[in-house]
């Protein structure tokens, strides 16, 4: 999707892979860093754990960044302190409001619940991330519902280091613990199928006697959501590189949206309400027959310019579908 947003704004992107932890996405920003030909703009997701040394070199090198994700926490987190203040060359970050996101996809389990079981407590179980700033954000919301609650109830929250492996060691227990858990929160979807799977093998309908929902819209777990067998996901944010280029442009063109906007992006949500229309839009990944221009305030001609948000993405397709059904051949 970034490279359509590039092509539209006439951005040269080139897009350089790494395994997904800290050591790999050091190797290659270091590699980055010291080439001959260095980006005029470098988009990366940090890693907690080497942040501070990875920013030190980029500001050494003199490369402006935009970061995807905080994920480094406390200390850390400190050290770095905001876009534009310590370290001049990073631009800004793109984050996600992760605790609304977690309160978005709490409020969609038990909004189904009360659906079906309009006078029960609702009891739900988190299956957490790991210790970074993403899952302790995500799962704050759940925080205040530790103590019993006449709407809902925690039962516990277990870490689960994103690993849909950890789930099938460890479920039988966890099910064990709390039999007469009414939803299961999970910080990724990945660890959502996992519980999904898990369910089934005890013989539960999973999305029907019990509640699943995550975060990050894998195409499998739409799917699932599409079939009943699991309710929710939240996510949106595969358009944090987009919007990452969209601001650079803003930014190029005087406009410091990096600082003047500040605001976190808000998650969407995906339930049995618009999985229907949602699941093919984004089966078919259709990016190319968007002009993403019109979601620049810079290169659009409009006095008022929508958001990238996946709503108004859908939005301008089917404006697009449309306008094309009515054009001339």
């Amino acid at each position: 999707m970034a490279g359509s947003v590039a092509e539209d704004v006439d951005v040269n992107l080139s897009v350089v892979y790494s395994d997904n932890n800290r050591f790999a996405s050091k190797m290659v920003l270091e590699k980055i860093a010291h080439s001959q030909h260095k980006p005029d703009y470098l988009i990366f997701r940090p890693f907690q754990g080497n942040s501070l040394e990875t920013f030190n070199l980029l500001e050494s090198q003199g490369i402006p960044f935009v970061t995807l994700e905080q994920a480094f926490t406390a200390d850390e987190a400190k050290q770095l302190g905001s876009p534009q203040q310590k370290f001049k060359y990073w631009l800004g970050a793109i984050n996600y409001d992760n605790e609304a996101g977690g309160k978005l996809l709490t409020q969609a389990l038990h909004a189904q619940f009360k659906t079906r079981y309009p006078d029960k407590p609702f009891y739900l179980t988190g299956i957490g991330g790991d210790f970074d700033a993403v899952s302790l954000e995500r799962q704050a919301y759940l925080e205040q519902y530790f103590k019993p609650n006449e709407h809902i109830i925690v039962n516990q929250n277990f870490p689960m280091y994103w690993r849909a492996q950890a789930i099938e060691e460890r479920f039988a227990n966890i099910h064990q613990r709390y039999p007469h858990t009414n939803a299961y929160w999970c910080a990724g979807d990945n660890m959502a199928l996992a519980v999904s799977r898990q369910l089934s093998k005890l013989g539960i309908k999973a999305g029907q006697q019990v509640l699943i929902g995550g975060f990050d819209w894998l195409p499998s777990a739409i799917e699932k959501i599409h079939s009943g067998e699991l309710n929710a996901s939240v996510g949106g944010h595969f358009l944090m590189a987009g919007t990452a280029i969209l601001n650079i442009i803003e930014y190029q063109h005087g406009n410091n949206v990096f600082i003047n906007n500040l605001q976190r992006e808000k998650y969407e949500l995906i339930d049995q309400n618009n999985v229907a229309a949602y699941l093919p839009f984004l089966r078919q990944a259709p990016w190319p027959q968007v002009d993403f221009a019109q979601f620049s305030a810079s290169l659009h001609a409009q006095t008022t310019t929508a958001k990238l948000t996946v709503a108004n993405l859908f939005a301008a397709y089917n404006a697009q579908i449309a306008l094309s059904a009515t054009s001339p051949p």
